[in-house]
């Protein structure tokens, strides 16, 4: 993708009229104003859980699998969740910014006649790199995301969480390498 981030730059330094561009700047801006607001929600109903420990340890204690913790360790468990939310937050957060100002850059992008000099070189650079970076923090956020799934089995002892921990893998291997997503990319077809 970070090929393809660079493709869209050096072909709107081809076009006069940017407005294209604005609006998948725009897509990608709703995206993580979309997303990031649900870990905040995230975030409230661990803090939920947190006052209902105990009725929690009363729904799983009678589940085989469960291991026994006191209601101390399944706090602990539940605010290292809740750190995990608060992380997926930020990372949103900070994707949502980088895409502000790398539509930014994207406005700073020379005319087009300027195209191959080298005064269109450092912004299209830069355009290039925050568009990077934004993707990257992007993508960790939803990692982070994924994870909680599976730090969730922590809550209900060490097998589930190797269980949680296995099966997100799986699926983040599959989302990452799917032969079937990366074919329409190309030959040139990254997936980071």
């Amino acid at each position: 993708m970070n090929l393809r981030r660079r493709s869209w730059c050096e072909q709107a330094l081809t076009r006069e009229n940017r407005s294209i561009d604005t609006q998948v700047m725009s897509g990608l801006q709703n995206g993580t104003a979309f997303v990031g607001p649900t870990s905040l929600l995230a975030v409230g109903g661990c803090v939920t859980l947190l006052r209902v420990t105990g009725q929690m340890m009363q729904l799983t204690g009678d589940l085989p699998f469960v291991g026994v913790t006191t209601q101390a360790m399944r706090k602990v468990k539940v605010i290292g969740l809740v750190l995990i939310f608060a992380d997926v937050f930020f990372r949103f957060a900070r994707s949502h910014r980088l895409f502000n100002c790398s539509a930014i850059v994207l406005g700073t992008l020379p005319p087009a006649m300027t195209r191959g000099s080298p005064a269109a070189q450092k912004p299209l650079d830069a355009c290039v790199s925050m568009k990077v970076v934004a993707g990257r923090s992007f993508n960790q956020g939803q990692r982070a995301f994924f994870f909680a799934q599976a730090y969730l089995g922590w809550i209900l002892g060490p097998l589930a969480l190797a269980l949680f921990t296995a099966a997100v893998l799986l699926f983040m291997w599959n989302r990452q390498f799917d032969p079937d997503s990366l074919a329409p990319l190309g030959p040139q077809g990254d997936a980071s």
